[in-house]
Formats: C-alpha cells, structure tokens, sequence
C-alpha cells in the first residue's frame, strides 16, 4: 500500500497543510521546531486514533499534546491506496475520544465506504498501535526499540486464527494476575493468611490470663460504686446549704445596689451643680444659640465678600478714570458690534489691496524668472516629469545588469554542454582509430605472409572466411563510432538552440533598458544644461530639486500679477475713518488712523472692565453694611447673657454651646438616677434589708468551690467506673474470642496449605505455556536473522556476530562474552533497532507492502553510517513507500 496525500487542518502546530506523496522515497527537510515529528503522530493518528486518554501528563496524552495551538477544526483526512483500490480517513478529534469522528470515503468515487470501520489500523496493518510503533513506524530517538509483541510475533510466523498468540499473551496475564495474588508479600493471599495465622497465635497466647483479669475487674468495680454512694449523699446536704445561702445573698445583693443608687444621685447632682456655675446670668436656650450661631456665619460670609471685592490700589486709579471716561454712559454693546463689522471689513479692504499688489522683492524675483525660464509654458510640468524620469533611470540600469547576469549564466550552461560534447567526441575519435589500427594490424600479416612464403611451407594463420568476419566488425565499429560522433553534436545543437535563443533574448532585453536609462540622463543633463545648471551625475537630483522650486514660485507670481486690478474702495476706507473719529469722540479717545478693530476692541475692554470695577464696589459697600448691622446684634445678645464679646466670636458661641449642652447632659443623667431610685424602691421592700449580715454564712463562691471539688471526684470515681465495665466487656469478648481465635486458627493453615498448592500448580503452568510460545517462535528466528544480517550489512562497516532469542532481543558475541544490545553505544544501538524492524517488516508481509515513516531515525549514527544509511535507503525503497523526515542535509 502507499500514502497518496495528507491534509492537516489544524493539528499541533501545523494549521492548513497540504503534502503529495510519491513512490519510493519521499524527503521531508525542515527545521528543528517546524512539526516533523507532528506530521509523523498525525499520519499514526489518521489510522489508529490518539494514545493516553485519560493520563494527566500531557507529553502522555496524545490528544492534550496535539490540540491546535491556534485553536480551530482538530483534526484533517489521508488518501492512501491498497490492492488497487484508493480510499480517504478524515478524522476530527475533540476534547475527549466519545467525540471524534472517524469517515471512510471511497477516494475515487467520493461516496463513504463501509470496507474498514475506525479501527482501520488494526484492520489494514493486522497489528495493534503499539507493534506499530514498534515495525513500520520509527519516531525520533526510537530506533534503537524493536520490542516483540505477540501481534508482531503472530505477523512474522503467519499463525494461523487458530493459534492466537494474544491468546498466549491472555493466559500469561492469568496465570501471572493469579500468582500475584498469591504472593508472600504483604498484599499477597498467602502473605496476608500467614500474617493472619501469626496474629491469632500472638492473641492466644495474650489471653491465657483473661480469667484473673476478670475477676480483679469485678472487685474493683464493687468497691468503687459504694465510695460513689457516699459522694451522692453529701451533694445533696451542699445543695441545701447552697438554697439557704442563695437567699440571703439575694438579700445582700438588694441592699448594695439600693446604696449603690444613693452615691449615685449624690455623684450626679454634684456634676450638675458645677456644670450650671458656668452661668452667671440667664441660660440661653437651643434656638438663640442657632440664631447667634448663624448671625456669626453671615458675619464672615459678609466679610469673605468685602475681602473678595476689595480693590488693588491700581484697579481702584483704574475705576477713577474709567468712570470720567464714561461719565456720558456705556457704548451700546449693538452700536459698538455694527462698528466693530465694519471696522473688520475695511481691514479685509486694506488687506486685499496689499495682496493685489507685488512687493519689491517679488519683482526682483519674477524679472529673474522671466529670464531664467524665457517665457517658457508650464516649467514646473516640465520640471517634475525630469525628475519622476530621473527617479526611473536607475531601475532601467538595475534590470539590464540583471538580465546581462542571466545571459552569463546560460554562457556557463553552454560552455559545459560544450565541454561534455568535446569530450565524447575525442573518446568516440580514439576509440575508431583504434578499430582502424586493429584493422591494419590484422590485415597486415595476411598482406605479409602469402602462400608459399612463410619458413614452414605453411599458409597464414588467418583463412579468407576467418580475415573478412573480422574485418567486418572492425568496421561496423568504426562506422558505430562515427556514428555516436555525429549524434552527439546533433544533440548538442538541440539542447544549446533553446539556450543560445532565450540568451539573445535576455542581451536585447538589457540592450534595450540600458539606452533607455542613457536617453533620460541625455534628456536631463541637457535641459539642466541649457538652464545654466552645469553638473554632475551626483548632483543631478539636487539640481532637479532647486529646478522645481523655482518653477513653482515663478507660476505663483506669474498668476498673482495677472490677477492684479484698480482699487475701487478708498472712498468706502476715508467715509469709515470720518465715522469712527466721530464715535470714539463720544467717550473721550482719538482716532489715530490706526487698525480701527484694535481701537474698537480696546473701547470694548475698557466698558467691560469697569462694568466689572463698578460691580465689585456695590457688592463691597453692601456686604461692609451687612456686616456692621449682624456685629451690632451679636454683641448686644451675648451682653444680655452676661458674657464679653470676644474677638473670636464663633469660638466663643461654640465654647457657650458645649457648656449649655453639658449641662443638659449632667441634668438628663441626675433625673434619670433619681427615676431609678424611685422604681428600685417601688418593686423592693427596703425596709428589711438592713437585718442581713454579710458575716454570719458560707458565701455561695465557698459553696461553689466545694460543690466543684465533690463534683470533680464523682466524675473521677464515675470515669474510673466506666473504664473497669468497658475493660470488663472487653474481657468477656476477648474470652469468646479466644475460643473462636482456636478454630479460626485451624481454617486459615489449612487455607494456607491450599494456596501453597496453588501457587505450585500455576507456577508449572505458566513454564509450560511460555515454552510452547517460545519453541512456536524458534520457527522464524533464523528467517528474520538473516533479513537482519542482510541490512546490517549494507550500513554497518563491521561484522560483529549478533543473535537474536524468542523475545526478539539482539545480543553481541564479543571477545567471547554475549553482551545485551542495550549496552552498546547510541548509535550501535540505533543501527541495530532499526534494522531488525526492518528485517520484521519483510517478515510480516509478505503480500502487498505497507509504507514505512522514519522521523529521523539516524541522528546518532557518525558520518561512516550515514553512508551506509543511504545505501540501506535506496534497498527498501524497492519494496516500500518510506516517508523520511529529518532537520540536516547530510542525513538524506
């Protein structure tokens, strides 16, 4: 079978990649990092599905591994064709194996086919993924394994369905699961049921005294109850000691806090009495205090708008002056915004006659242009087209000396067909002469030797008939040769006509972009010329430059002068200068014949300005009202009160506000010491208080104490109880234990002897079944050595002596030991694994050939392999499709 196509839509790394394969062998050459050892898992996956579901570790499951990483479609399709028929797998994968989506499409028809299902690995191949990776699929780093499984081995013997060597592999697992089981170990049948056997003699042992112990406990227990009896008898007399002590408590409870209440009282109107000393004179209330307390407010309010408005010695000159000059009133804001439009309109007058007029300097400049240009039409076209033309002279030159290199390069090419041809000739030449000379020299001896003329008497050694044969082929040598001559220079002429042709093509072609780049810089070097401007080639681009800037200024005065025309307006200007004298008059300034929207605009500030100046002053001299008649009010209140105005009089109202509600506070707290006497005395006759003496019994703390230390050794003795009934409990079971501990004894040795027997039989078992696999496997050994000598040959320099046993494990005979494949180098061990999976490939199939995937399989061999390397690779590529990936040159 052979892989046709692959397309991955995203797998891994690789997004939208497309690969045709072909027959023999097909070179995979990327860098390390672009996806080769990707491709290789996607194609394993196309056939069998993805590795590891279920692990935690990503570089052990597959499909984690292998999720795109620019996300997308999972997944892609490969065309292969087996026994003549051409079939297509897409697969999609998704986060778990329940949703991917396998699809067989008959390729040529495009119509689903039920020929494979999704197992089509296991179908195609007759061998699960793992022989897979371990026969016609190398990964990298992996050519040294060559493990045997019994699917490979069943391929390579061709056993037949009805010797299963899976079936082996079954019932090896059995038997081994089954020994396991009965292991000595720990977790063991047999381990666990000796444990078992020792535990129960340790406990036989340990209760042979469980009778003493029994009847010890007992006593114990006895004696201890009638000592818990005396404990209950004397907490009953301490909880009548304690009711009696409850009661009088109470009472002396009741008699100090009514005395309490008292001090309390006494305290409060103590507090009080010093709070209202602070009062000489009437005690204002809540909504006076507010009230001055606002007053004060308004006060700085008033005083922050004085501060605010106050002028600068400079605004106040100001305000003077500005309002002798509007003494007559304000300018009308309309009035003033009609003269100011018209003010800005004789300036757009003024500003259009200066621009319709050329200054001194632009004179100069445009006669200089007149001369330099000689009334030339649009210079600055002509200008610019020179230099976009300059622009394009160098690629001109670029792509003649590209196309000159391309017709050297053909020269090359003819030179050495040339070559080649001469050297045919003169071996073609050399070898006629010499049929000529082998010709003459044969010749010769029959010229020579005529009958009758030879010492003997006898005739020459070569007959007529014998002469013409030879000379015949002599000839038609001669004749072949002249031949094959006259051939080669007949192909050589058909091979050098296209090149001599595409050559005269490629020289006409820089011909011709070479007078081009030689046509502008005649052009501009001609026009700079003309114009004064003598220069060289590397000056040409600045010269250009200044070319175009005067062209571009001389167009611009040349359309200015032409625009020019009689100024119509002057009387409109004079009438506006009459009209604004007249205006500003009004408010004391002159017209200067200045810019009449600079003197407008200065009037406009002057009126805004003291609109402002003359609003602050108001403002001042109403607040400074305010403020006098509010001081007035509050000093006069706080008088009445008996309290000296201060300079800080909101300081002083708070400082009168918290003395007020101190006050109130103390007042609130005696009243409601005096409520709590009342309502003590109401709900408690107090009158019998005062028979009680704190003296005369025990406390109930030195109650309680006592109470507690009882309490403590009840639990005590009542816990030491407990622990003796439990302890005796447990004597009890134990004794019923010790009867069941004999008879348990005896059923678990002769379980033991059972399993020891077991473990014999399956033990013989399992020797007999892996003897019968192994003599059913020596039957191809030596067919699969030889396949492996065969490629081991062809890329190994030595000839070391290996063998190879039933598990399909390499060894080497070396000075006189056998040593295990594992032990040799990386290479040696490379070279060795990737043969014998080769050699097992030839063994499996012997029919139709499967494709062959190597992921760089030589990266450890040294450069004397690699040669080899490349010879085992031309072998198989005779019977094999090989799909070859690798990073390095010198691997293919």
């Amino acid at each position: 079978m052979k892989i046709e196509s692959v397309y991955v839509e995203n797998f891994g790394k690789l997004h939208e990649f497309r690969y045709d394969f072909s027959e023999g062998i097909n070179v995979i050459k990327e860098n390390n990092g672009w996806g080769k050892s990707t491709l290789a898992a996607f194609i394993r996956a196309m056939f069998y599905g993805f590795e590891g579901d279920g692990r935690q570790k990503v570089t052990d499951n597959e499909r984690k591994r292998f999720k795109p990483w620019q996300g997308g479609a999972f997944g892609g399709n490969l065309v292969f064709e087996t026994k003549g028929k051409r079939y297509r797998i897409e697969r999609s994968f998704g986060t778990k194996s329940l949703e991917d989506v396998f699809k067989l499409y008959d390729a040529d028809k495009n119509v689903e086919s039920s020929d494979f299902s999704e197992k089509i690995g296991q179908e195609l191949f007759h061998i699960n993924s793992a022989s897979f990776m371990n026969t016609v699929f190398v990964s990298q780093n992996d050519s040294a394994s060559s493990t045997a499984t019994d699917d490979i081995n069943t391929r390579i013997g061709n056993i037949n369905d009805t010797i299963d060597l899976n079936k082996f592999e079954a019932a090896d697992t059995v038997l081994k699961d089954a020994l396991n089981k009965l292991s000595t170990t720990k977790t063991g049948k047999r381990g666990k049921l000796k444990a078992a056997i020792s535990d129960i003699k340790a406990d036989i042992n340990a209760g042979l005294n469980v009778e003493r112990s029994l009847d010890e406990t007992m006593s114990r227990i006895d004696e201890r109850e009638l000592e818990l009896l005396d404990l209950r008898k004397r907490e009953k007399e301490l909880n009548i000691e304690k009711a009696k002590a409850g009661k009088a408590a109470a009472a002396l409870e009741l008699k100090k806090r009514h005395d309490d209440l008292i001090k309390d009282i006494e305290a409060k109107k103590a507090d009080l009495d010093e709070a209202k000393s602070y009062f000489k004179g009437e005690m204002p209330g809540k909504e006076r205090l507010k009230e001055l307390r606002d007053a004060v407010d308004d006060m700085s309010n008033s005083r922050a708008v004085i501060e605010s408005n106050s002028m600068s010695e400079a605004d106040r000159y100001a305000y003077i002056e500005l309002s002798n000059t509007f003494r007559n009133g304000l300018p009308d804001p309309e009035e003033l915004g009609v003269m100011l439009d018209k003010a800005k309109h004789i300036s757009d007058l003024r500003l259009k006659n200066e621009k319709l007029s050329l200054n001194e300097d632009e004179e100069a400049r445009f006669s200089e242009y007149e001369r330099f240009f000689r009334n030339e039409g649009n210079p600055s076209e002509t200008a610019k087209k020179l230099s976009l033309d300059w622009g394009y002279k160098p690629e001109h030159e670029r792509k003649a000396d590209n196309l000159r290199e391309k017709a050297e390069s053909i020269s090359e090419e003819l030179r050495s067909l040339k070559k080649k041809n001469t050297i045919t000739t003169i071996i073609f030449v050399l070898l006629a002469v010499i049929s000529l000379v082998v010709t003459l020299l044969s010749v010769l001896p029959a010229v020579l030797n005529k009958p009758g003329n030879s010492p003997d008497g006898q005739s020459v050694i070569f007959s007529g008939g014998s002469f013409g044969s030879f000379y015949l082929i002599t000839a038609f040598l001669f004749v072949l040769f002249v031949a094959l001559t006259i051939v080669g220079k007949v192909s050589l002429a058909q091979k050098a006509g296209p090149l001599v042709k595409r050559k005269e093509d490629l020289l006409r072609s820089a011909e011709e972009e070479q007078v081009t780049a030689d046509a502008i810089k005649d052009v501009v070097i001609e026009y700079l010329v003309a114009h004064d401007f003598f220069t060289t080639n590397e000056e040409v681009g600045g010269k250009l430059w200044e070319l175009n800037r005067k062209a571009v200024d001389y167009e611009s005065l040349l359309s200015k002068r032409k625009n020019m025309s009689i100024l119509e307006n002057e009387q409109d200007i004079l009438a506006f200068d009459n009209e604004l004298k007249e205006y500003l008059a009004k408010f004391s300034m002159l017209h200067a014949n200045a810019d009449a929207v600079i003197e407008l605009n200065d009037l406009k500030n002057k009126a805004e300005r003291y609109r402002n100046l003359k609003r602050n002053d108001d403002e001042q001299r109403r607040a400074e009202a305010t403020f006098t008649r509010l001081k007035g009010e509050v000093y006069e209140q706080l008088r009445a009160f008996e309290f000296e105005p201060l300079m800080n009089l909101k300081g002083q109202i708070e400082d009168i506000s918290q003395h007020l509600d101190a006050y109130l506070v103390k007042e609130d707290l005696y009243k409601d010491a005096l409520g709590k006497k009342e309502k003590f005395e109401s709900e408690n006759d107090v009158s019998e208080l005062s028979s009680y003496d704190d003296g005369l019994l025990l406390t109930p703390d030195e109650l309680n104490e006592k109470t507690e230390a009882l309490n403590a050794k009840i639990d005590e003795l009542t816990g030491l109880i407990n622990t003796d009934k439990a302890t005796l409990n447990a004597l009890k079971e134990r004794y019923d234990q010790l009867l069941d501990d004999r008879q348990m004894l005896a059923d678990y040795e002769e379980e033991l002897k059972k399993a020891e027997e077991d473990a014999v039989l399956y033990t013989k078992t399992k020797q007999f079944l892996n003897d019968a696999r192994d003599n059913l496997t020596m039957r191809y050994i030596g067919p699969l050595k030889d396949g492996f000598d065969k490629y081991y040959g062809l890329i190994g320099s030595d000839f070391a002596d290996y063998s190879l046993d039933v598990n399909l494990v390499l060894s080497k005979s070396e000075q006189g030991a056998s040593r295990d494949k594992d032990l040799l180098s990386m290479g040696y061990r490379d070279l060795c694994g990737f043969c014998l999976r080769l050699s097992m490939a030839d063994a499996m199939y012997k029919g139709e050939k499967p494709m062959l995937i190597f992921d760089d399989p030589f990266v450890n061999l040294d450069d004397e392999k690699i040669v080899g390397a490349r010879k085992l690779l031309d072998e198989i590529r005779k019977n094999y499709q090989v799909i070859y990936l690798t990073c390095r040159e010198d691997r293919i």
